[in-house]
């Protein structure tokens, strides 16, 4: 699996230049959603602007769209009638009704919709709202939706769950700010992380560690590892954290010391280690990279006790907070399942 996932990423390197993140149709949508034609001190009052909107979620916020119309940032909350023409009139936004009002709103506009183009992105769109609004059971209600408009483009807001479908992360980048403390060490793991990214993530130590540091910015595994694939590579081509192999017992017993569970002091430890003579590349593309060591140290956080903090965040999640010491299972589970199961909690 991972020989063909990486043969598949380096045909997409010489294949396109850019993720097709985005529904090819959305951009007819900026014919009924412009300055010209809709009320900018009521944005989304417009059905076309929250549609624009939706469908310009991965390249966009919707306070972005606000700015690219040139409107006020302090909005009304979407108006029940424009959830209302995006529901096509009913209680709740369902799938096929994001799907059916796109459509629809694309028609209107005097664009064209391709099925075979933008079926599957159109559906992962709806997904990342769904999960961002905690609305995986199939349907998104008013309330919640309005919500997504007003919070969802704020710093530190987080999405209720990374996912509903797996292949598509409600952020493609952390949703928070790493603490002071972290001095920029977290960056220089994943960049470390990356040179084996697609060799499974979980196989080595420094996609692990990546993926605990990166809980302290509020990112879970699957959004770590979106954030260290490269733009151009689709969503279709980037794994999931539970798509991909358990982690494996030598990264676990490299961060542990050869012990059966992991400690608080284990992860300072290893931490600590990841980040003495670093690895660099000698070049190549992703996914075929030559690394080697550079003889570098750091940079290092400035107190174990960011360490600390993201590790009682995995502790709490695994059910370990008497002792803070996390065995294999338990800790593989963490990596495998807290993207779509997170409870933000703490020790």
């Amino acid at each position: 699996m991972h020989a063909f996932l990486r043969s598949t990423i380096l045909a997409s390197v010489l294949t396109s230049a850019y993720a097709q993140y985005t529904p090819q149709s959305c951009d007819w949508l900026s014919n009924t959603c412009n300055k010209n034609v809709t009320d900018l001190n009521n944005v989304w009052n417009s059905t076309a602007c929250a549609q624009y909107a939706l469908c310009q979620q991965n390249e966009r916020t919707p306070a972005s769209v606000l700015q690219w119309l040139g409107a006020p940032t302090d909005q009304p909350r979407l108006t029940q009638s424009a959830f209302s023409g995006l529901s096509q009139g009913a209680d709740t936004l369902t799938n096929d009704t994001y799907s059916t009002g796109y459509q629809a709103a694309v028609k209107a506009a005097g664009g064209t919709y391709d099925s075979q183009a933008d079926d599957r992105t159109v559906n992962g769109q709806y997904l990342i709202a769904a999960a961002w609004t905690n609305s995986c059971d199939g349907s998104i209600s008013y309330s919640s939706l309005a919500d997504w408009f007003e919070h969802s483009s704020n710093p530190g807001t987080c999405p209720a769950v990374t996912s509903c479908d797996g292949q598509y992360a409600a952020l493609n980048k952390p949703c928070g700010t790493q603490p002071a403390e972290d001095n920029g060490s977290c960056k220089a793991i994943r960049d470390q992380c990356e040179f084996w990214i697609t060799q499974g993530a979980w196989q080595n130590e420094y996609c692990a560690l990546g993926a605990m540091c990166s809980s302290a910015e509020g990112a879970t595994p699957d959004v770590m590892i979106r954030t260290i694939y490269p733009t151009y590579v689709s969503n279709e081509d980037i794994p999931t954290a539970g798509s991909i192999d358990r982690l494996s017992t030598d990264a676990f017993h490299n961060m542990t010391g050869g012990a059966d569970t992991m400690s608080l002091q284990n992860a300072i430890d290893a931490y600590y280690g990841a980040l003495t003579n670093t690895w660099t590349s000698l070049g190549g593309p992703f996914g075929a990279e030559s690394p080697s060591r550079s003889g570098n140290n750091g940079p290092y956080p400035t107190s174990s006790d960011y360490i600390t903090g993201f590790w009682k965040s995995v502790a709490a999640w695994t059910g370990n907070c008497d002792t803070l010491e996390i065995g294999y299972d338990n800790l593989a589970d963490w990596f495998q399942y807290s993207s779509d199961n997170s409870n933000n909690s703490t020790c």
